[in-house]
């Protein structure tokens, strides 16, 4: 859980799949041929976690590594 008590998601929302089925009708040109809308509320799940941060953690001296940088001169 986050440690944070201002939660982002307040309220159950639809969660929805949007699946298309594409196919090549010639060399270089696809078109859909099939859509569907799924409303996935009743999947089962894992939860995995994930990186995350803020631009003041990651900006701050000692938080993100410069490896390369580099100017490009637009005209």
């Amino acid at each position: 859980m986050s440690p944070n008590t201002d939660f982002k998601v307040t309220k159950d929302a639809y969660h929805l799949i949007f699946a298309y089925s594409i196919v090549q009708i010639e060399s270089g040109v696809y078109k859909t041929d099939d859509i569907k809308i799924l409303d996935a509320r009743n999947l089962l799940c894992d939860v995995e976690y994930e990186f995350n941060s803020d631009n003041r953690r990651m900006y701050e001296d000692g938080g993100l590594i410069v490896v390369y940088e580099e100017s490009i001169n637009v005209k």
